[in-house]
């Protein structure tokens, strides 16, 4: 009965995995064939010849799009990085100290979260623009990197409570300070949740930076 149930969960979840991978496989699949097998019936499914003209033609040779996805990279790394140097430290404190409040605000930044970015949208250029940082790297990188801090926070604090406090205190006691015992114990136990945090927080970025030059 184990086995048999075990059988059909993988079933499904390969089948659930399928219906994301094809589309995304169709449409590689797709952008590396020549123009006139596109639509030949029946479709290929693996394109034979491989054609890269279609990069060539609509990528390498045009500026705006290498401008643009030169852009979106440098963007989406900056607010990798950012959001990162502030959530770690961050969801350490919210989950190893005794702070008063501590509920409230897991609350505030659950609730952060429900609320649609493009609500947010006239207060920041407000604020951004007061701060003369419209149509810079650095006022998108401001504004994605308040935008995934919360969720960051929220995803990294379970992490760090899984980190056994007595081997925090016994790395205090063998001559670390708090920040040393951050870095050495805690960070390597919750590399899945950075990785975890670093790739929505750069996708998050990519998606929502501008493809003009700032």
């Amino acid at each position: 009965m184990t086995s048999r149930r075990a059988w059909l969960s993988t079933a499904i979840g390969t089948l659930l995995a399928a219906l994301y991978v094809v589309p995304v496989y169709w449409m590689v699949a797709t952008s590396l064939k020549r123009p006139g097998d596109i639509f030949a019936s029946p479709p290929d499914l693996v394109p034979s010849p491989v054609s890269f003209a279609a990069y060539a033609d609509s990528v390498l040779t045009h500026a705006g799009v290498l401008r643009g996805l030169a852009n979106s990279t440098v963007i989406g790394l900056a607010t990798t990085v950012l959001t990162l140097a502030l959530a770690m430290p961050a969801a350490y404190g919210l989950a190893r100290f005794r702070l008063r409040f501590v509920n409230g605000f897991l609350l505030l930044f659950l609730v952060v979260q429900m609320i649609p970015a493009i609500n947010v949208a006239l207060p920041m250029f407000v604020i951004l623009s007061h701060l003369d940082l419209v149509n810079t790297y650095t006022g998108l990188v401001l504004a994605n990197c308040s935008l995934a801090l919360p969720l960051a926070v929220t995803v990294l604090r379970p992490y760090f409570l899984a980190v056994p406090g007595e081997v925090v205190e016994a790395a205090r006691v063998d001559g670390c300070n708090q920040w040393s015992a951050f870095v050495r114990i805690a960070l390597p136990v919750t590399v899945p949740g950075i990785v975890t945090v670093a790739v929505v927080s750069f996708l998050g970025a990519w998606g929502s930076s501008s493809s003009r030059s700032p």
